[in-house]
């Protein structure tokens, strides 16, 4: 008896382009992941001798922001969250940018897992739900700008590179793209300081840390 299998012809595809930049996405998300569980594991463990200094830091840090106005709460994010962006975008016009743009995610991951892992172990559910409320919805924001820069900027100085040692023709469009994708990024940037800034005033006042 022969069974006849049906075979589903998958269609749906992407661009030479396009599926390179979805593999550097990947690649860089799994660098972000990879350096929050190592951050969260540093001082959740207590694995570092600066645990002390760490805690100094972060209740100087909280106490700031719940007693600073709204426009210095989001100035304060701007230039953290634009600081990685603009590293990013060096990287992308520098042919020997991509070791820099494919560390910076792997360094911001391991800031956010510190920052989790050490509000988990001082501050239980306390401290899970003050980063949920107050952090977590602009960091998110923020976190997927900063990957789309790194990934654009890591293939941008690729190409550079390719260029520089004649295995690609250089042009003028790509860094014109460059530019406007950046332009939405910066967009994207603001948008999540100021979500930052929003939920800080509004929800930080419950939570005592």
């Amino acid at each position: 008896m022969k069974i006849k299998a049906i075979r589903i012809k998958n269609n749906i595809g992407f661009p030479a382009e396009k599926d390179r930049e979805v593999k550097g996405m990947i690649i860089a998300l799994a660098l972000f992941a990879s350096g929050m569980i190592i951050g969260a594991g540093i001082l959740r463990n207590g694995a570092v001798d600066s645990v002390s200094d760490f805690n100094y830091l972060f209740n100087s840090y909280t106490t700031s922001r719940a007693s600073q106005n709204m426009l210095t709460t989001f100035f304060n994010s701007l230039i953290v969250n634009l600081m990685f962006v603009f590293f990013a975008f060096c990287s992308g016009v520098s042919c020997i940018g991509l070791p820099l743009s494919a560390s910076l995610p792997f360094i911001r991951g391991l800031g956010t897992g510190m920052l989790a892992g050490y509000l988990y172990k001082n501050y239980a559910m306390s401290g899970i739900g003050y980063y949920l409320l107050t952090i977590f919805p602009g960091a998110v924001i923020a976190v997927s700008a900063m990957l789309v820069a790194c990934n654009i900027s890591s293939f941008m100085s690729a190409d550079i590179l390719a260029t520089v040692i004649s295995k690609k023709q250089s042009d003028p469009k790509e860094l014109t793209d460059y530019m406007k994708k950046y332009l939405f990024i910066v967009l994207f940037t603001i948008g999540a300081s100021a979500a930052d800034c929003i939920l800080t005033k509004a929800f930080s006042y419950l939570f005592l840390l």
